[in-house]
């Protein structure tokens, strides 16, 4: 769960860096504008920031001795 949250992030990050750069935006031009499946997979993409968000939290509020580095 924890990678598949993190690669959302990843290739989200990476479609917004697109439309800032370029204007395109991938997951418009696979799936069309405002289409379910569009909003869908923008949806995901933001369930797994939040989902990144809380890991981090956690990993702050963790002391440094009992981080696990898996």
């Amino acid at each position: 769960m924890r990678r598949l949250s993190l690669l959302l992030v990843v290739l989200g990050g990476i479609n917004w860096g697109l439309v800032g750069l370029t204007g395109l935006d991938a997951v418009t031009g696979m799936f069309g504008a405002h289409t379910l499946p569009a909003r869908g997979l923008h949806l995901l993409v933001g369930l797994a920031a939040l989902h990144q968000l809380v890991l981090l939290l956690r990993l702050i509020d963790t002391p440094l001795e009992r981080r696990a580095l898996t």
